[in-house]
Formats: C-alpha cells, structure tokens, sequence
C-alpha cells in the first residue's frame, strides 16, 4: 500500500528538513528518542512515547526539498 502526504510549513524549506531529519531538533517538538541514518538506504527509528514507535528506511533524499521513507 502507498500513501502520500504532503504537509505545509510556515519556515522555508532547508528548515522544514532539518526539522524531520535531525534528531537534535526532532526530539523536542515529535519524538522521545531518535536514530536516523540519513541516506538512501538508510534507516531511521522514532520513539514518540511508551509503545508508539515508528521505524522504517529512506528512499528517496533530496535535503530542503523531497523526502521519501517507508513507515512501519
């Protein structure tokens, strides 16, 4: 199954990305704990609270413009 979403920001593009790829600045607003292999290839994994995680991998990476992952 395939699903898109595309969501709109007030900030500019490069931070919008650095938001959701960095697990400094990701951690505050979204998760509890992040790991993040920021790579084609590479895997990411998201613990936003007790039992709710999300894990998956990156498919497609183009920094402040498209960012494509499995969720899982």
């Amino acid at each position: 199954m395939s699903f898109e979403r595309t969501v709109l920001l007030p900030i500019d593009a490069d931070t919008a990305f650095s938001l959701i790829t960095q697990p400094e600045r990701l951690c505050p607003w979204q998760t509890l704990a992040s790991r993040i292999d920021l790579q084609t290839g590479g895997s990411y994994r998201f613990i936003m609270g007790p039992g709710h995680q999300a894990a998956g991998t990156f498919t497609e990476i183009e920094p402040g413009k498209r960012l494509v992952f499995t969720w899982g």
